[in-house]
């Protein structure tokens, strides 16, 4: 899925170029700029991120009161949220929408998830994603220090600060959800050793031999064998006996 956001240097530029225009070439706008509405669809994150957005935001604070604008702002809660709240904007009928994604387009990709079978049976299954994670997806390909303003020198350390902590939190929660995985997968591999051990001693009591048992068994059939000879022998001496007592 690749998802495209305009730099936020144009979109203020358009801003303001959109603005002045209202004022047609130097006369003021109807009412002092009335009507004019501005949008903000934050970054993902929060609106006080001593970031982009915060910065952006007080950026069109400066317009409201410069233009008597109308100004309202979406914070983005998830990355695929962006084009409903841009919307969002567009159906209440904003003429400029302002939104936050660096210098430069930045796209974001999703990779394919792996299955795994964890089981003997039907469904036991494991599925694991991992969502692409560089440079850009982190937001600090764009950093820059020596960024600054009149009213703020150290906006570009700021800025880093806060485009940094939001990159680390960002790995920490990928590396807690593979930490999550491998502890699934580990107590999937103990779960199959325990049920290989259980069917080989289920096979073993089916085939093999119990030798106690199978001797008990072979030295009763020999006794009974003997004593079947035996009989049959004593049967045979007594009948010959009777027939030499008529001689």
């Amino acid at each position: 899925m690749r998802t495209r956001f305009l730099s936020l240097t144009l979109l203020a530029t358009l801003a303001l170029t959109s603005a002045a225009c209202t004022g047609g070439g130097g006369s003021q706008a109807p009412s002092g700029g009335a009507g004019l509405k501005i949008g903000f669809v934050t970054d993902v994150g929060r609106l006080e991120d001593k970031s982009f957005n915060e910065a952006a935001w007080l950026g069109i604070q400066d317009a409201k009161a410069k233009y008597n604008a109308e100004i309202d702002n979406i914070v983005t809660k998830d990355t695929k949220d962006y084009a409903t709240n841009i919307k969002a904007f567009v159906d209440r009928g904003y003429q400029i929408i302002v939104t936050t994604a660096g210098t430069q387009d930045v796209v974001f990709q999703s990779s394919t998830a792996f299955n795994f079978q964890s089981g003997a049976n039907e469904g036991d299954t494991i599925q694991i994603g991992f969502e692409a994670t560089n440079t850009q997806t982190l937001r600090v390909s764009s950093i820059n220090l020596a960024l600054s303003s009149s009213s703020n020198p150290s906006l570009g350390a700021e800025d880093a600060i806060g485009q940094i902590d939001l990159a680390l939190e960002h790995l920490l929660s990928q590396r807690a959800n593979l930490g999550a995985v491998i502890v699934r997968l580990n107590e999937d591999a103990n779960n199959d050793n325990i049920a290989a051990v259980n069917l080989q001693a289920s096979e073993s009591q089916i085939r093999d031999l119990n030798v106690g048992q199978e001797t008990t068994e072979f030295t009763k059939l020999q006794i009974l064998v003997q004593v079947g000879t035996s009989v049959l022998a004593q049967s045979n001496s007594n009948a010959q006996s009777v027939i030499g007592l008529f001689r």
